[in-house]
């Protein structure tokens, strides 16, 4: 009896065995399967990927897919209407990546037009780039000269944006004293609240 036992085990792992065999995929000739290599473009004869377009993107070998301008592996990613590898807050036809070390050196983070390294930092609101401290979407903007935010009234050099009088100031600290004084453009200096200029002027 128990060697009738035995045999039936062993008939069932047997047909358990084939099962699995019949199971698997052998490539024609023999041998394991391999992974299929990228083919080449007809076109622009490069090797191709996910994402490819005709001479605007490469194969990137460690990240296994097609790349465009300003890819850094593992941290962009493509932008097929743009055509090119782009940050985090990228937005088509408004922002670029700055290759600078300052700029990469963590999270790749698109810049407007008007980027200053080190000094400005893009706001999805205006669309532009404000410096890093002093910013009021829709009211300042980055002075590329000064470097600081300023408004519509501001003297290169002598006047900054004072977020409390929601107005120009001097640039000296001594001079502006919150709503006794004010910024004339005109002088270029600090003036007391009811300064005016004669008609004409």
């Amino acid at each position: 009896m128990l060697e009738r036992i035995r045999f039936q085990a062993l008939i069932a792992a047997l047909l358990v065995l084939t099962a699995v065999g019949c199971g698997e995929e052998k490539p024609a000739g023999g041998g394991s399967a391999q992974p299929t290599a990228p083919s080449a473009c007809e076109v622009c004869n490069l090797i191709k990927g996910e994402n490819h377009l005709c001479n605007r993107t490469h194969h990137c070998p460690v990240c296994k897919r097609d790349v465009g301008d300003d890819h850094f592996c593992g941290r962009t990613t493509f932008c097929k209407p743009c055509g090119k590898d782009v940050g985090k807050n990228h937005r088509c036809g408004v922002t670029h990546v700055c290759r600078s070390d300052y700029c990469t050196q963590r999270d790749i983070l698109e810049v407007g037009e008007n980027h200053v390294c080190r000094t400005s930092v893009f706001c999805k609101t205006c669309g532009v780039d404000a410096a890093f401290e002093g910013h009021v979407c829709n009211v300042t903007f980055l002075c590329p000269a000064c470097l600081i935010e300023v408004s519509n009234e501001h003297v290169c050099g002598k006047s900054r944006y004072c977020p409390d009088c929601a107005s120009e100031r001097s640039r000296e600290e001594t001079e502006h004293k919150c709503s006794l004084t004010k910024f004339c453009k005109a002088c270029g200096n600090e003036m007391p609240v009811d300064h005016q200029h004669p008609r004409g002027r």
